[in-house]
Formats: structure tokens, C-alpha cells, sequence
């Protein structure tokens, strides 16, 4: 059985959800023209895994008689050069290695990309990190909520570090 990705798989985003489909142009003999049909797959969750239908797995199973699924090749990119250059000064100057120092391994990469955030995008508002960190490489890697920033920064106190 053929990958997905060699069979046309689409992305359509409709009122912010992204749902994933196999498009299959077919010629229309009564009209003469062009028409699609499209088997529905799923959709992408919000950390941008594949969310298989259950009509899709049970048509999967029917079809190939196993058990394993066909995976699906669904293309991701990021912007990277800005935040390249940010990692490049951060180590020049010694930021990264002294917030390491200071938080942590962790905690430093999930400041330093919600800093890279805050100078990428400063005219935006915290809870759009979600967007900006879908869409940009950083050195966290990974989306943080409204509620985990609003801990980050509560948790950085100038206090916490000057008795250390």
C-alpha cells in the first residue's frame, strides 16, 4: 500500500482547525470537467500530531488486513534565521551560559525563548507565544501555555538569587 504522502494528502483549515484529507481528482464525463473527492483522514492536534478518524483506521484495517497504519508525510517548517542569530549572541556575549548557571539546563531554554518572543514580536501580547513558538525554531522546542509562562515569570525574582 502507497504512503500517504504519494497519494495527495491536503491540509484544510477551517475556522482554526486544521483537518487532514486525501484528494482524488477524477474527470467528470457528464459535466467534462475536472472534480475532487476527498477522504477525510483527521485532523492535526494542537502539538501537531496526526489525530486519526476512527472511520479512517477502520477503513486502514479493512483494506490491509494489519494492524500497522499507513503513517502519513505532512511537511512542517519553522522560521529560524532570527533566532539563529539570537543563539549566536547569546553564546558570544555569555547570556546562555549564565542563565544556565543561574536557573538551569530547562528553565534557561524556556526563558531564553520567551525572550527571543519578546524581542521577535514586541509589539505582540504573551498569550501569542503559543503561535510563535509553532512557527519559529527556539531553544525550549516546545509550545508553552498562557498558565506556564504566567509560572515562569513568577517564579524569577531577583531575591530567589541574590542569597545564592
Amino acid at each position: 500500500m502507497d504512503k500517504l504522502g504519494d497519494k495527495g494528502v491536503k491540509i484544510q483549515v477551517i475556522e482554526g482547525t486544521a483537518y487532514v484529507y486525501i484528494d482524488k481528482p477524477y474527470w467528470d464525463k457528464v459535466k467534462k470537467q475536472n472534480r475532487h473527492k476527498r477522504d477525510y483522514i483527521g485532523k492535526i492536534g494542537e502539538d501537531g500530531e496526526l489525530i486519526y478518524s476512527d472511520k479512517y483506521l477502520d477503513r486502514q484495517k479493512k483494506h490491509s488486513g494489519e494492524e500497522e497504519l499507513v503513517k502519513a508525510l505532512i511537511a512542517n517548517r519553522r522560521f529560524f534565521g532570527a533566532t539563529h542569530l539570537l543563539d549566536c549572541i547569546g553564546k558570544k556575549v555569555g547570556i546562555e551560559k549564565d542563565l544556565i548557571e543561574s536557573f538551569g539546563e530547562e528553565f534557561s531554554k524556556k526563558i531564553m525563548s520567551l525572550a527571543y518572543f519578546l524581542i521577535l514580536e514586541g509589539e505582540s501580547s504573551m498569550y501569542r507565544f503559543m503561535k510563535f513558538a509553532k512557527t519559529h525554531a527556539h531553544p525550549c522546542g516546545e509550545v508553552l501555555t498562557s498558565q506556564r509562562i504566567s509560572e515562569i515569570f513568577a517564579s524569577v525574582s531577583e531575591s530567589r538569587f541574590i542569597s545564592g
